[in-house]
């Protein structure tokens, strides 16, 4: 009963860790994707803005180049930031989930103690007829 408690937790853990790194790929796909679209849109802009250029549209252009670098920084820094917090949170609930899934095999183990104690104190003989039989079968066995 325990070992499959065990075994239950296994699988929650590998399931948390494989929701978390599913999380963190399509948040840094997503970055990829929106630094991707804005590049392609710079680029196209500025193809069709640099043939009608004069002196003060190319300075306007700089700076409308170096706003968008820094949009695109904000934005890539922004994403960086939402996959981290994914990531932490879905690392806490792996952990709470753990202790949640220790206490409650614990709390079976004693249980389980418990009603072998119990029963023990009910039948002494058989239990001392229990021990006799599998110190037997360990002294044959070696």
């Amino acid at each position: 009963m325990i070992a499959k408690d065990s075994e239950m937790n296994k699988d929650k853990v590998e399931s948390i860790r494989a929701q978390a790194a599913n999380g963190a790929q399509e948040a840094m796909q997503q970055a990829k994707d929106a630094v991707a679209a804005g590049a392609a849109s710079a680029a196209g802009a500025a193809k069709e803005a640099f043939e009608n250029m004069t002196s003060k549209e190319l300075n306007d252009l700089r700076a409308d180049v170096t706003r968008l670098g820094q949009t695109l920084a904000d934005l890539i820094a922004k994403q960086a930031q939402s996959a981290r917090a994914q990531m932490k949170d879905a690392f806490g609930t792996a952990s709470e989930n753990i202790s949640e899934t220790a206490a409650l095999a614990r709390d079976r183990a004693e249980s389980l103690e418990a009603d072998v104690e119990a029963r023990i104190q009910k039948n002494p003989w058989s239990a001392v007829a229990i021990a006799l039989g599998v110190g037997i079968l360990i002294g044959k066995l070696s």
